[in-house]
């Protein structure tokens, strides 16, 4: 007797490989994966400019990254006693415009140097609504137009925006000259986050998340570097249940995360990349055990033992990034020498 409906995810394409550099950006959901593939050994950059929900917003962030240009002033606004971007996240923000532009220009490095590095990209998807500025917004000394999407709102008046949704045909052309050319030689991954906008009501929600299924479904067509996993369908069709969301009944649970996760693993890594990722993470599980009597013969051997496991999980997986799991157990071990304890 079956009691839900399992999502049947073909083989991809596009998978993890042992050694790959991965540039996660796009939803909170991206943020997910990006920290499990940190805790399974990979190099992860993740959402430098913060998270982003709309298609336009995530090709804007590969363009600027492109670019090659710094930020400055004239990528500023003020509003009210602080200084932001449409181009950034709210965490920038602040009321030093040069210490605003520090960050700015550091996080734009610093993904720089993460998508030229990068193997695979996953393209997280939240919703094709998006907010462009109005005539009213200050665009005045700016490199800002009317019309232009912003990655977030900052507070604004409602009136310094005119929100529409896009549409298939403008989302494809969005990436299609992204995967053609800037991130030619690099797999892509794209997913639709199972994050629905209840804002919008549960009508406009799933008409926004249909608009992106279509749409990756015509990119992934087209662009032989990408490929779909279906995170969305994962939690929304295959769980099913409110006991899998967070108390807002939006978010996932980390239970449903988890879930999500063994998928990923599963399909969207090769065999040996999965292989990694899970004894990794026991590791990084094992730098957060909780210990009753520190010092104690136990502790030293259990410590012992997982510098031994590092030490052999560096021979058996070299690109892996090991490094800070082996100078934890290291130091914590330097801490109970024969010298003395703490």
């Amino acid at each position: 007797m079956r009691f839900r409906t399992e999502v049947d995810i073909e083989p991809l394409s596009v998978r993890v490989e042992p050694g790959d550099r991965i540039f996660s950006i796009g939803s909170c959901f991206a943020e997910n994966m990006a920290v499990k593939l940190f805790e399974g050994g990979f190099a992860v950059t993740s959402n430098p400019f913060g998270v982003l929900y709309n298609p336009a917003s995530i090709c804007l962030a590969f363009e600027l990254i492109a670019g090659g240009h710094i930020v400055g002033a004239d990528c500023l606004v003020r509003n009210g006693d602080v200084w932001c971007s449409p181009w950034f996240h709210g965490r920038f923000s602040g009321t030093d415009p040069q210490e605003v532009l520090g960050r700015m220009n550091n996080a734009l490095e610093f993904a720089r140097r993460g998508f030229a590095e990068a193997d695979v990209i996953i393209i997280s998807l939240g919703t094709p609504w998006v907010y462009e500025l109005s005539t009213d917004f200050p665009v005045e000394g700016t490199r800002f137009i009317p019309g232009m999407v912003a990655a977030n709102c900052h507070k604004f008046p409602a009136g310094h925006y005119v929100r529409r949704r896009l549409n298939v045909d403008e989302i494809c052309a969005g990436f299609d000259g992204l995967l053609s050319h800037g991130m030619a030689g690099k797999r892509v991954l794209f997913t639709v986050s199972p994050v629905r906008y209840v804002k919008d009501g549960l009508h406009g929600s799933n008409l926004g998340k249909a608009v992106l299924l279509l749409a990756t479904e015509r990119i992934c067509e087209r662009h032989g570097n990408a490929a779909y996993f279906p995170a969305y369908e994962a939690l929304v069709d295959d769980l099913r249940d409110y006991r899998f969301y967070g108390e807002d009944l939006i978010h996932p649970s980390p239970a449903a995360v988890e879930y999500i996760w063994e998928l990923f693993r599963t399909h969207a890594m090769t065999p040996s990349a999965a292989e990694q990722a899970a004894e990794v993470e026991k590791l990084t599980e094992a730098t957060r055990h909780r210990v009753h009597t520190p010092g104690s013969r136990e502790h030293v051997r259990f410590l012992e033992y997982m510098l031994r496991r590092t030490d052999s999980l560096t021979e058996r997986f070299p690109d892996a990034q090991l490094a800070r799991h082996y100078n934890y157990f290291s130091n914590e071990l330097a801490k109970y020498n024969d010298d003395g304890k703490e």
